[in-house]
């Protein structure tokens, strides 16, 4: 057990880092790890060590997200407009994705998702070299309602916040890079409000309402254990983050999309 803590403490310490720094959720990193340790101390039978893993990583990120969120929102560093437009189309997206998620498997969206991560970290590493004065590009509700659509339901069907898609089609469209990381944390905090209660009821459904210390498939211990010590790292992430260069900020968030996109798709 002492050892589970150990994992469970580093785990969080890395998420929270993640989460602040970026403005992602951190569960492209805590659901990995999550399986490894759920399966190596045989925690869960039948192969659903994945779905208490991202019911956990959802619920953490409430917590993860807001801390972000709180301290981005007193550098005034939120794109408000942008998210008007956005998140009720991102809550309907992570209705639809967290209910696949649970009934066919999602291996060959995650591969593609993989590659898309390397695409896109490619894109923004190049883009990082072309730094010219450029107006931000502006688009339709529609093109909103899409976007927010696809956000959520890669995030409900994977388990994870939606900052490894918003955060590039924002450069992408000129936003400003800080401002980006604290609009990302505002979509992920829909994102994990919304996508815990769908795996808490999927959970109840499959597997019993309470169980293995477990409410659906959000793993009690480890929320208790990580938690936290996310929630205090996040501070200290986006506090990095307001001391980074943009340029920097751009290089190490590539960097970061790239390795997890090759992680992915091992």
């Amino acid at each position: 057990m002492v050892t589970i803590i150990i994992l469970l403490i580093i785990i969080g310490l890395a998420v929270g880092i993640i989460s602040g720094f970026f403005g992602i959720g951190g569960g492209v990193i805590s659901i990995p790890f999550f399986v490894i340790v759920f399966n190596h101390f045989n925690l869960f039978q039948n192969g659903t060590s994945i779905h208490y893993a991202q019911g956990t990583t959802l619920a953490m990120m409430i917590f993860t997200s807001l801390a972000s969120i709180l301290k981005h929102k007193q550098s005034g560093i939120i794109l408000w407009d942008v998210l008007k437009k956005m998140l009720f189309y991102v809550a309907i997206g992570v209705i639809i994705g967290g209910i696949c998620s649970t009934t066919f498997p999602s291996k060959i969206i995650e591969i593609v998702f993989s590659i898309y991560l390397v695409i896109m970290g490619g894109y923004t590493l190049l883009n990082v070299f072309k730094e010219k004065e450029q107006k931000t590009l502006h688009a339709n509700k529609s093109i909103w309602a899409t976007i927010g659509t696809i956000v959520g339901f890669k995030s409900g069907l994977l388990g994870i916040g939606g900052g490894t898609v918003i955060i590039p089609i924002l450069l992408a469209m000129r936003y400003p890079v800080k401002k980006v990381a604290g609009t990302s944390a505002v979509i992920t905090f829909t994102v994990s409000c919304v996508g815990t209660l769908i795996y808490f009821v999927s959970g109840g459904m499959h597997e019993g309402w309470y169980h293995s210390y477990s409410l659906g498939y959000i793993y009690f211990p480890a929320l208790v254990v990580v938690t936290p010590f996310s929630f205090c790292a996040a501070k200290l992430g986006v506090k990095w983050n307001k001391n980074c260069s943009p340029k920097l900020l751009k290089i190490l968030f590539a960097a970061v999309l790239i390795a997890l996109g090759i992680n992915m798709f091992r």
